[in-house]
């Protein structure tokens, strides 16, 4: 009775096997090794949905389905309270829930501020936070998408000034030349290159 009433079945079966034979008038043992097998298929039905539940909840793991998976193990731990494996599995992924959040929330703080500094052309700190955005979610289109935009507008900037700069220089050189040829009275050649220098 003391295996029986601790829950293992397996130890008391013998037992109660050779008490049957030893008193073979007594129900008690007969009746105790009935329920020995009723538990002990029961048990065997119960680790059957079990380790069924537990295959559910990890391939629903495997595939990011967090809620199936959460379902599956807590049903998985109220068959077999004290295995701590699916206790194990459902903190994990209260803890893969709670990162996804935080980072849903600094990619969309993100994407806010790279939008706001692109609209008020502060294109080096809004490259530099798309990229940022990029980064957190490398799935996400939409960051892709701004950093060429932005990539694209900071060519064309670049080109405007280096443009702007050859422009620059030309304009210096036309007017030293000028004043060159005005230093050494060459008027009419001074002339000439400071209207050049004006086009």
């Amino acid at each position: 009775d003391k295996a029986f009433n601790a829950g293992q079945y397996e130890e008391a079966k013998p037992f109660y096997e050779k008490a049957a034979k030893i008193f073979p008038t007594e129900t008690y043992p007969e009746f105790q090794l009935g329920d020995i097998s009723d538990k002990l298929r029961g048990l065997a039905e119960a680790n059957k949905r079990y380790y069924s539940a537990i295959a559910r909840a990890d391939e629903a793991f495997k595939a990011r389905n967090w809620s199936k998976a959460t379902s599956e193990y807590q049903t998985a731990s109220g068959l077999k309270a004290t295995e701590q494996y699916p206790k194990d599995k459902i903190k994990e992924i209260k803890g893969i829930i709670d990162n996804e959040k935080k980072a849903e929330k600094e990619y969309a703080d993100a994407i806010a501020l790279a939008d706001q500094l692109l609209t008020s052309k502060d294109y080096d700190k809004a490259k530099a936070t798309y990229q940022k955005a990029a980064g957190l979610k490398s799935y996400e289109q939409y960051p892709k998408d701004k950093l060429a935009e932005v990539e694209t507008i900071l060519a064309e900037i670049a080109k405007k000034k280096a443009e702007e700069k050859a422009k620059e220089e030309k304009y210096k050189g036309l007017v030293a030349a000028a004043d060159q040829l005005l230093s050494t009275k060459k008027y009419d050649g001074a002339k000439v290159k400071y209207k050049e220098a004006l086009t």
